[in-house]
């Protein structure tokens, strides 16, 4: 979402003014008015495009780059795409306090729209888990992005509680009795551990 309205039409609508005003000579008017308004015109083209294509949602390439460098967040070589993503969710770390919800917004933001919600478990006495399930191939380097995430929730994780484990499962993996969607131990894939601790 723009934070500017752009005016697309400064000839027409400064012509239409104009002879709504003045009716003799309109034609060299008209002339006239629309040469100075195509001017304007190309200004107001530039200068939106030099706000719009600084927004997080539209910048490309060098741009992007300043974007993550207000946030403290490195390229690492990822392409605009998935840079973008992690630009987002390093916002979601500068300003988290912890909390599980945080921290789920910080995996969804990652691996959405590929997973499903995390699942959030407590380890006793001072530690926490979480279990997500990717249901589509991301189509990404999947051990570059595992690392940054794990990265980026232990920078994300509050105080004093340990974030001791995170699980990362496919449909058909293996699980246990009481998950619907597990497969018993002979028929399923393994689930993919991020953080073991």
């Amino acid at each position: 979402m723009s934070i500017i309205t752009r005016i697309a039409d400064h000839a027409a609508t400064a012509v239409e003014t104009i002879l709504a005003v003045v009716r003799v000579g309109a034609t060299n008017l008209k002339k006239f008015v629309s040469a100075v308004a195509d001017e304007i015109q190309v200004i107001e083209d530039e200068a939106y495009s030099l706000i719009t294509d600084r927004q997080l949602d539209t910048a490309e390439g060098a741009n992007l780059d300043q974007c993550g460098a207000l946030v403290g967040e490195p390229r690492n070589g990822f392409l605009d795409e998935w840079y973008r993503r992690f630009i987002k969710v390093k916002i979601i770390t500068n300003r988290s306090c912890g909390q599980p919800k945080e921290l789920a917004r910080v995996i969804g933001g990652v691996m959405s729209p590929f997973t499903e919600l995390p699942r959030y478990f407590l380890l006793h006495p001072a530690a926490f888990g979480f279990e997500y399930t990717r249901t589509v191939d991301a189509g990404y380097s999947p051990a570059a992005v595992r690392t940054r995430l794990v990265q980026l929730l232990e920078a994300a994780q509050p105080a004093g509680v340990l974030l001791a484990e995170v699980r990362e499962s496919q449909p058909g993996s293996w699980g246990f009795e009481g998950d619907d969607d597990a497969l018993a131990l002979g028929e399923g894939e393994f689930t993919t551990e991020l953080i073991n601790v």
